[in-house]
């Protein structure tokens, strides 16, 4: 099997995953089984699994190499950070750390402008909702679900890349699958309202990032945009939720 078919399968095999245990889990498993998936380390384990696993295979085994993940500086921190004694390892690591900040710097201002202009659309969208159906569905920030929303988006962006060759295709490419990935698996989860929503919010959210990785491919720093637009929309509308109960009271 060519490294190129191998790559689509494992793409392929991403999105099945995804569909088929959301599927099973809510409709077919026992409550007693459906509990356990439902601890709190237990599901984390399985979903970073599922959706950092499955990149940092591909990442390892050298059919996704690192810029089409956009893993720019990997292979300076990758030597910053291998083994050695402590009295070399911290300047290398600082050393690494300095050079990989200097690599980013062209990224900086265009992952900046891109975010702060579609997260204001963003912003605004969200503003024209009714508040008080918003705040709860706009939960409190995480960083794991993050983690994993970013690379899982980047990991279907650098199969496409990969494959097409062309970065604006691959954007858009994963969008669209992205787009039908989630459908299926609200539709097959029966998915609640307020987690619909949710949902919704992540898509929107890694919608922009998507954006921002064409004008500057760098998963580090859409990633840290990403995370930090969502407590923008976080702050705003339960700001905004605060005073409305204020106002009403």
């Amino acid at each position: 099997m060519s490294p190129q078919l191998l790559l689509a399968a494992l793409g392929g095999m991403s999105v099945f995953v995804a569909v088929e245990s959301v599927g099973v889990q809510r409709r077919i498993l026992p409550p007693k089984y459906r509990q356990w998936l439902d601890f709190l380390p237990v599901q984390r384990t399985l979903l970073a699994l599922y959706a950092v696993g499955l990149p940092y295979f591909a990442l390892l085994s050298g059919l996704l190499p690192a810029r089409f993940l956009g893993l720019r500086g990997w292979d300076i921190l990758a030597a910053a950070f291998s083994p050695r004694p402590l009295s070399q390892f911290v300047p290398q690591a600082l050393l690494g750390l300095g050079n990989t900040l200097y690599l980013w710097l062209p990224d900086f201002g265009a992952i900046i402008t891109v975010t702060a202009i579609l997260g204001g659309v963003l912003l605004v969208f969200l503003a024209l909702n009714r508040t008080e159906t918003l705040s709860p569905a706009v939960s409190e920030p995480s960083a794991f679900t993050a983690l994993l929303d970013v690379v899982h988006w980047g990991f279907y962006r650098a199969i496409l890349w990969r494959l097409g060759g062309n970065l604006y295709f691959a954007v858009v490419g994963g969008i669209l699958l992205m787009t039908l990935e989630w459908v299926a698996v609200a539709r097959a989860g029966k998915f609640s309202p307020a987690e619909t929503k949710r949902l919704a919010l992540r898509f929107g959210l890694g919608l922009v990032s998507s954006i921002a990785f064409i004008f500057a491919p760098n998963l580090w720093l859409a990633g840290l945009a990403q995370w930090a637009l969502w407590w923008s929309v976080y702050l705003v509308v339960h700001l905004a939720s605060s005073e409305l109960r204020i106002a009403n009271e």
